[in-house]
């Protein structure tokens, strides 16, 4: 192997080396990256004659680091985020006059509830920001966090045994209690929510993909009940254009259905059983921990969780409801 010299490499070359790693793919690098695969695959070229090393192979199970790609990658993400710091700690950033957009992605629905008092917060204090939120799952969140395609991210804490844990740091951010919807006409539906009704009425799911069975099932086989989930809809907007003059219930997440709540004749009860807490935390990269803009930015976001969980009640209804 040669002895590459710095002035041989630049700092996009090591990042697309960066994404490579991570990706085991040219496709997905650039897509995390927003190269094309040319570009990618020329960036990758440069850097097999700098390093005079092949890098990465191509195999059944996609681009496999070599021996030397392995060693250099642990340095490679240290030396980027090392640099990062250095132009990020040292600049000011003043919210009221930040020129700049700021993704989120979210794994789940749960934004929903409280972007109105967010952008209401932006408008306000950063009239410059512009907020951009998209949907993702657990591998676009991590890479976009790797990237710098995505600057916070709202989900599942990374899990501590997984290797994106010691690039990810997370917080608690919703603690969002199931609440269980019904159309308010809806006569079988009592001031309390019993168990016996629960399984008699037709369930609506909220779900991109086919399910046939979850928890609420399981808690329900322990009481030698079932129900029948009758429709499965991909946005939760199905709660107030599906769920009225239905006999339909569907418990979800009380950040879900609140942006619903006071624009259909909806019913909230309290579910007649219990599952998993459902926790969502705000996840960021550990390279923007000390990034001035950042910071404001998860401070401004746990602002506004906090004050919309101030409103909610223990049991998850609107303080303003009966």
């Amino acid at each position: 192997m040669k002895r590459p010299r710095s002035a041989q490499v630049d700092l996009n070359l090591l990042t697309v080396f960066a994404a490579i790693h991570r990706e085991r793919s040219i496709t997905r690098a650039g897509r995390a990256l927003y190269m094309s695969q040319s570009a990618v695959s020329h960036a990758l070229g440069r850097l097999r004659e700098v390093f005079g090393d092949p890098l990465f192979v191509r195999t059944a199970d996609g681009m496999q680091p070599t021996a030397l790609a392995d060693r250099l990658a642990e340095p490679v993400q240290d030396a980027l985020r090392t640099v990062d710091d250095v132009l990020t700690t040292q600049c000011d950033f003043d919210p009221k006059t930040a020129q700049m957009r700021l993704t989120i992605g979210t794994i789940g629905a749960q934004p929903f509830a409280f972007l109105p008092a967010m952008y209401q917060r932006l408008e306000a204090e950063a009239p410059g920001v512009s907020l951009h939120v998209k949907y993702v799952d657990q591998t676009e969140l991590t890479a976009g966090l790797d990237a710098g395609t995505i600057d916070l991210g709202i989900g599942p804490a990374p899990k501590t045994e997984s290797p994106a844990s010691s690039r990810l740091l997370s917080a608690p951010l919703i603690d969002d209690p199931l609440i269980s919807v019904t159309w308010r006409g809806n006569e079988e539906v009592g001031p309390e929510l019993d168990l016996a009704t629960f399984a008699r009425l037709p369930h609506l799911i909220i779900a991109s993909t086919l399910v046939e069975r979850t928890w609420v099932d399981e808690v329900l086989a322990t009481h030698g009940l079932q129900r029948r989930i009758a429709a499965i809809m991909p946005d939760a907007q199905a709660l107030a254009l599906v769920l009225p003059e239905t006999r339909l219930i569907c418990t979800v997440m009380r950040s879900i259905a609140s942006p619903f709540l006071e624009i259909a004749p909806l019913r909230v009860s309290i579910p007649p059983i219990s599952g998993p807490p459902h926790v969502a935390h705000l996840v960021w990269h550990v390279r923007g921990s000390r990034d001035p803009a950042q910071r404001w930015a998860r401070s401004l976001l746990q602002d506004v969780c906090a004050a919309s969980r101030a409103g909610l009640q223990a049991d998850g209804s609107p303080r303003s409801e009966a």
